[in-house]
């Protein structure tokens, strides 16, 4: 029989699911909460104990099921307490919530079984956190009342577990007979399968890189996938940094032949949401009311059927069965084997999926694509930052009538604690200590926000109450690697709690998991990866060759000096520059990437005055998902004149987008693609000197170069691509940065732009012949 373990607690949740879904509770309150429990447990009592472990097993034909968890507090042999703690009037206490109850009397089942008791009482104790009162509800119950309840509750998980079980045997049956769904591997990525399944095996990490039109999707998620068949992973996560990255995962997971194979992709809040502003709680939004009470019937309806579940398949079933379209496809995710989602929903402390990366190890096998994006979006969701104008818009929006209530006081005093904390500091400005004053503000304002009613603006105070739950949760995980940033004018002042290196945060992740493959086309140095990434030292690296003949992309170096106190110098000759490169062909698609918007749009200006034949499209600031696939839309092959698309490298343009064959023939690069010089990359270069001793390396260097080379990425996709890549900067020449290019590319420096522009016609006629 296959051996299965529940807490107390997930058992009723589980099965007695009701109710409606409510707001979450901010971190203050969800540690105050902890405080009462403590602090109820605390009062010593004669003969009471606390935190007294109980279990039991159930068996269903497949099953073997343990149920264990603590008793809040037992009283001898006579009684068993069970403590919540509330933030409801004691009126509305009278008869106790009944998961509750249900809790309770769990754990006096398990525990007059061990006794050998024949009855006892339950008690539910509530302990209000903001007026200290104790309400206590007992009643007395026979074992055999326990036992049929007891029974009723396990009976019906069980039914659940075997069902599970059905499904993973006609997985795996599946999964053994399915073969790879290409005639053949291409090179490399038969190695990188066979690596992945290895490390899977053996429950270790594994850093791939595999170049652009590896095929690195598929490489990943088959083995996974072979793995998961023959028992060595329990549930996969296929983990992105951006949503433009899940479609390759979306159809690698259509493409393989396994017709009991149920995945789902989970989307952000925001973009799930049918409303202008997701505020999931009863009175706000007509389908969080009664959600738990109709998501039975719409989950039971789903885990009939097989295959992805994408956001739009979600959200038809949310319609029919009016429920929260993102919520469901959490709950839905407990049933899929192949869960495909933001690298918030594993790593980030304030969205993570509680649901599965709350207990100890799991089983579960983190596909990490694009893993050279991980450090730095592990240091943002390690951070946390409070502006001082926030909080004035959001008291400020408190009507003028309402300005003597709790709320706008507490707002109130928190700009007065904010404000202190500059005085005597020269902005902008590091430290390493908290900002240990603003606690007590950041609290009360929390509380007066996690009211019910507020009289303050409601997309401001929703805001306003995520910024404080973070910053307020951050200050409980500050240590060495935090740095204090103060910075802004008198009313723009800002207060960051910054992480400067997230891996230890990453690793502790890592030890609830079997397995987590990292894999990018660029993950060089590998050294400084697998340092920021929080793998094991002994974690091995894999780099593969390309597996495209390399005289397919010629690559061409122009040594212009792009630097930020050059560029106004240089414009026109990298305008005059980029007009020859693709004026050599007189047709095709071309993507520019520059170091910066604003750079863009100078070079934008100059390019359409010099090239008025060529349609342009040029990346804006803030392009939501319609605008970008519209941008994408228009490099179509055999073009018959130029298209010239105008990017900024590291943007949504740079990777994980496909454009093969002739959607795309060549791109140019201007600059090493340094970040901005500012505050906090000069926080993280002085950390990363004293931690690594390569303090400019891993704060600037490695980061541009890993732009370049993405960007680079998307000229050559497949085995018949031919392209050409034009590389703009003086510092191509230095050995620090020539050593960091692919080794397979033959880079060609060319003096000017005649020169280059004989060469690159030179290539195409060869292409052509």
């Amino acid at each position: 029989m296959e051996k299965r373990r529940v807490a107390v607690r997930t058992l009723v949740e589980t099965v007695m699911l009701s109710g409606s879904l409510s707001a979450m509770a901010s971190s203050a309150r969800l540690l105050d909460g902890i405080r009462g429990h403590q602090a109820l447990q605390a009062v010593a009592l004669d003969g009471a104990r606390n935190e007294v472990s109980v279990s039991g097993t159930v068996s269903s034909e497949h099953i073997e099921l343990t149920v264990y968890g603590r008793i809040d507090r037992l009283y001898g042999d006579s009684r068993v307490e069970e403590i919540k703690t509330t933030y409801l009037e004691s009126e509305r206490l009278l008869s106790g919530d009944p998961q509750h109850w249900a809790q309770a009397k769990c754990y006096a089942f398990l525990f007059c079984e061990t006794a050998g008791l024949a009855q006892i009482d339950v008690s539910l104790t509530y302990f209000h956190l903001d007026t200290g009162e104790i309400t206590t509800l007992t009643e007395s119950y026979a074992v055999e009342q326990l036992g049929a309840f007891y029974a009723l509750l396990t009976e019906r998980y069980l039914h659940l577990l075997e069902t599970e079980y059905v499904h993973e045997r006609a997985l795996r049956e599946d999964v053994r007979q399915m073969a790879f769904p290409y005639p053949a591997f291409r090179e490399g990525q038969h190695a990188l399968a066979a690596q992945v399944y290895y490390a899977i095996r053996e429950k270790s990490a594994l850093l791939a890189q595999a170049p652009t039109g590896t095929g690195k999707t598929m490489a990943v998620l088959f083995p996974a996938l072979k793995a998961l068949a023959d028992g060595h992973a329990a549930k996969i996560f296929y983990l992105t940094a951006r949503t433009t990255q899940q479609e390759a995962a979306v159809n690698a997971a259509k493409l393989i032949h396994a017709p009991h194979l149920r995945a789902v992709v989970i989307t952000a809040k925001e973009k799930m949401c049918v409303h202008d502003q997701p505020i999931c709680r009863e009175g706000d939004c007509p389908r969080a009311e009664g959600y738990y009470d109709r998501l039975g019937d719409a989950l039971a309806e789903m885990n009939r059927l097989d295959g992805v579940f994408t956001p739009d398949v979600i959200r038809a079933y949310a319609a029919k069965h009016f429920l929260c379209p993102f919520e469901l496809s959490l709950d839905l995710s407990l049933s899929c084997d192949l869960i495909i989602c933001d690298y918030n929903y594993a790593f980030d402390p304030r969205v993570r999926l509680q649901r599965f990366f709350t207990t100890g190890r799991n089983g579960f096998v983190l596909l990490i694509d694009e893993a050279h994006n991980l450090p730095d979006r592990a240091r943002s969701m390690y951070s946390a930052a409070l502006s001082l104008a926030d909080v004035t818009q959001t008291r400020r929006s408190i009507p003028k009538q309402q300005r003597k209530t709790p709320l706008y006081r507490a707002l109130k005093r928190l700009e007065t604690a904010f404000s202190a904390q500059f005085e005597g500091f020269d902005v902008p400005l590091s430290v390493t200590e908290p900002p240990e004053a603003l606690t007590r503000a950041v609290e009360g304002a929390l509380d007066q926000l996690s009211a019910d009613s507020i009289p303050a603006d409601r997309a401001l105070a929703r805001q306003l109450t995520f910024d404080l739950s973070s910053f307020r949760f951050v200050m409980d995980l500050y240590d060495a690697r935090y740095r204090t940033l103060y910075q802004g004018g008198k009313t723009t002042r800002t207060i960051t709690l910054f992480c400067t290196d997230a891996s230890g945060k990453l690793a502790e992740i890592y030890k609830k998991c079997r397995s987590e493959i990292l894999f990018s086309a660029t993950l060089s140095p590998f050294v400084f990866y697998r340092d920021l990434s929080g793998v094991k030292a002994e974690t091995p690296f894999l780099a593969l060759p390309s597996p495209f003949p390399p005289e397919n992309l010629a690559v061409y170096h122009l040594s212009l000096d792009t630097r930020f106190a050059a560029r106004e110098a240089t414009l026109r000759a990298v305008t005059e520059s980029i007009r020859a490169f693709v004026s050599a062909r007189r047709r095709g698609n071309y993507l520019v990437f520059a170091p910066s918007h604003a750079y863009l749009a100078k070079l934008s200006a100059l390019l359409r005055e010099m090239l008025p034949e060529v349609t342009f499209l040029e990346q804006s600031p803030k392009m939501d998902d319609a605008a970008r696939a519209e941008f994408l839309a228009q490099f179509l092959p055999d073009a018959t004149g130029i298209t010239l698309g105008l990017a900024v490298m590291g943007g949504v343009f740079a990777e994980g987008i496909d454009l093969p064959a002739e959607r795309l023939c060549g791109a140019v690069v201007v600059g090493v693609g340094l970040p901005q010089v500012c505050l906090e990359r000069d926080v993280l270069r002085d950390a990363f000197e004293e931690s690594y001793q390569s303090g400019f390396r891993y704060a600037y260097q490695y980061p541009g170069m890993s732009k370049v080379l993405q960007a680079a990425g998307r000229i050559i996709r497949t085995e018949t691509d031919r392209g050409a890549l034009l590389l703009i900067d003086t510092r191509y020449s230095l050995s620090d940065y020539r050593g960091l290019l692919p080794p397979h590319w033959k880079v060609e420096r060319v003096r000017h732009k005649e020169e280059l522009a004989g060469k690159v016609s030179a290539f195409w006629n060869e292409s052509n012949a």
